[in-house]
């Protein structure tokens, strides 16, 4: 504990001194008035010029990460757009092929009915035939019948060669008044 003497003369010479400590004091108050003003001041300056360098921060930013950004999201949308038109291009082109291919199997199973028909019945009428003029006309009318059946399958078979690419061209020399 602090001694009780030494106390009181600390506190009887502050009394004394008081007079010059406030005196003291009203001068650092008058100070920090005089002086605060200008402080604020300068403080607020400080603050509009970091306010003002970071709005350049963002605009530079804008300038150099953003507007190049949007630039390739731009490109890559017109680029999807451009693939979109091509795929429907695509599919409107493999919806034809597939009616043309559809069409063409119509054809093709008139076309091999035609003779199918002409063999069954001639070799129906055939088995009810007695005379051997009749029978004879019954047989080339299947003869010929099952060849137009033999080329049209034939003719299949090289459609589907040519789809697969496997086809082999066979050159030979040939007449051409032949076939006038």
């Amino acid at each position: 504990a602090a001694d009780p003497t030494s106390v009181l003369r600390g506190a009887r010479e502050v009394l004394i001194n008081e007079a010059a400590f406030l005196q003291g004091m009203d001068e650092i108050v008058s100070l920090y008035e005089s002086e605060g003003p200008s402080r604020v001041e300068r403080l607020r300056l400080v603050e509009r010029v970091l306010l003002g360098l970071t709005l350049a921060v963002l605009l530079l930013e804008g300038a150099f990460v953003f507007r190049p950004a949007a630039r390739r999201i731009r490109e890559a949308f017109a680029a999807l757009r451009r693939t979109s038109v091509e795929l429907q291009l695509a599919k409107d082109a493999a919806e034809a092929a597939d009616r043309a291919k559809s069409q063409f199997l119509a054809n093709l199973s008139h076309e091999l009915r035609t003779p199918l028909h002409a063999v069954l019945g001639s070799a129906e009428l055939l088995r009810h035939t007695t005379s051997p003029s009749d029978r004879d006309d019954r047989l080339n009318v299947i003869e010929d019948s099952g060849q137009m059946l033999l080329l049209l399958l034939n003719d299949l078979l090289d459609l589907s060669k040519i789809e697969a690419g496997k086809l082999e061209l066979h050159p030979r020399t040939f007449g051409l008044h032949a076939f006038a």
